[in-house]
């Protein structure tokens, strides 16, 4: 983002962004399961490390994203928790589809 966000700022300034965020310790459990499907490799005896090193990598969604933030109006980006949309699509969708304008 840090050095995308301003290249399409100027480019589409008025473009709109949707960020769809997911819980950290969910995430981590997601992206380590697709890794044993892919390569065979789990998290083996000790899934509490495995996980915390996991987590401890990806860094923090406020870091990935505040370059969006540095560069394009709040009104423009709209994020979406994962979860949320797990439990409530079809409002989660509404609320997509008005910020989109559709």
């Amino acid at each position: 983002g840090s050095w995308l966000a301003p290249i399409l700022a100027k480019l589409f300034p008025y473009l709109r962004m949707v960020f769809v965020f997911r819980e950290k310790v969910g995430r981590s459990m997601s992206y380590k399961n697709m890794l044993a499907e892919k390569s065979g490799k789990g998290c083996g005896d000790d899934l509490f490390k495995c996980l915390n090193a996991s987590m401890n990598s990806w860094g923090s969604y406020s870091e990935s994203t505040q370059a969006w933030y540095d560069h394009f109006p709040a009104a423009q980006i709209h994020a979406i928790q994962f979860e949320e949309l797990v439990e409530d699509p079809d409002g989660v969708l509404r609320r997509l589809k008005s910020f989109l304008g559709i």
